[in-house]
């Protein structure tokens, strides 16, 4: 009985673990990756990684940020192996494989949901492959959720997207202006804006 007490701590230790959520930096990392600016998304890699140990991890994204998808699906297949509840990994191996054209991006992305609900940068990565899919109420309702899960801004600019896209500027507009007029240096938010007048 007294060799079952430390075992059970360590379980709840690491389903406290697998439900914590993403941190910002890694959350914005990936809304930069999916809006296409490779050197901001490493550069909030960069941020997240800073001080954690996952170096398997952290090469993977690196890889992936280069476009060498094939190795970076090998090098997140590996965190996997391991730690199959690696939900960073589970999200880097979705982008990887989202070119593939079948549902293994979407899978991945839904068991990453099924271990932790409040995953904002699986919601915004589900967005963005429905988005890419054509199915827009589908890409609307995970971009927003992300944006329930998460206070990351640059998650608004792939949902203005998506409504400039479905020929809804108004909306767009409405959603993107707030953060365009907080921060005016930014390239995303006032382009997005540009686009939406």
């Amino acid at each position: 009985m007294k060799r079952a007490v430390p075992f059970a701590l360590l379980a709840l230790a690491a389903a406290a673990l697998a439900a914590a959520p993403a941190s910002n930096e890694f959350s914005r990392a990936i809304a930069y990756y999916l809006i296409g600016d490779a050197d901001l998304a490493q550069k909030y890699m960069d941020e997240h990684f800073a001080g954690r140990r996952q170096p398997t991890v952290r090469l993977a994204f690196a890889l992936l940020l280069k476009d060498d998808k094939w190795e970076a699906t090998k090098k997140f297949s590996d965190t996997l192996e391991s730690d199959h509840r690696n939900l960073e990994a589970l999200t880097g191996i979705s982008l990887a494989t989202a070119d593939v054209g079948n549902t293994l991006a979407i899978d991945n992305l839904n068991k990453v949901l099924r271990m932790n609900p409040g995953y904002a940068p699986a919601y915004l990565c589900l967005g963005h492959e429905y988005a890419a899919r054509g199915d827009f109420p589908a890409a609307e309702e995970h971009y927003a959720r992300s944006l329930k899960y998460a206070a990351v801004p640059e998650f608004k600019i792939l949902l203005a997207d998506l409504y400039l896209r479905a020929g809804d500027a108004q909306k767009a507009f409405d959603l993107i202006r707030p953060d365009a007029d907080a921060a005016p240096g930014n390239y995303f938010f006032a382009l997005t804006a540009a686009r939406a007048c």
